[in-house]
């Protein structure tokens, strides 16, 4: 866990001082909706999963703060923690946007044994960290993200102005 946080830690300080000089200052011109397709590479009980995800970027606090909601599911396998056939999570979180190309993004699990419906008994409560890379000429974002309980996590985006 802490070679991918360090990592993560190391790529976004080598991503701010590639840009230093106008990295905060170059804010996001208009909100924009996302809609995307990721993976789970590798859960702790060895299994990928996919990732769906909606969001709304850029629509508060002078265009720097947005939402998303992600939901990951894979069918066809014994899930332990939960003794059943298939793996089912949600994540409903927040994006900051750093400037027109970066983001950094923060969520939790939210429905499917989550922050409303988990009890102690129910399993792992699911979180990740993310940055986004927004592709400036095209309307593609990659997005990068860690779990300790899921590990790292990959999502492309298409973004479409508002």
């Amino acid at each position: 866990m802490v070679k991918y946080i360090s990592s993560f830690v190391l790529a976004f300080t080598f991503l701010m001082n590639a840009n230093a000089q106008n990295f905060f200052e170059d804010a996001p011109e208009k909100p924009s909706f996302e809609a995307g397709l990721g993976v789970v590479f590798k859960h702790q009980e060895d299994f990928s999963a996919l990732r769906f995800t909606a969001g709304a970027k850029d629509v508060l606090l002078k265009n720097r703060l947005g939402f998303y909601y992600v939901v990951e599911y894979r069918g066809g396998i014994n899930f332990q923690e939960d003794q059943t056939d298939f793996y089912f999570r949600d994540i409903l979180g927040v994006i900051v946007s750093v400037n027109k190309s970066f983001a950094l993004r923060a969520g939790v699990g939210m429905f499917r044994k989550g922050l409303i419906t988990a009890n102690g008994t129910e399993g792992r409560l699911r979180k990740q960290i993310s940055i986004t890379y927004q592709i400036p000429q095209y309307p593609v974002s990659v997005d990068i993200g860690y779990s300790q309980w899921v590990g790292p996590t990959a999502t492309f985006r298409y973004v479409m102005p508002m």
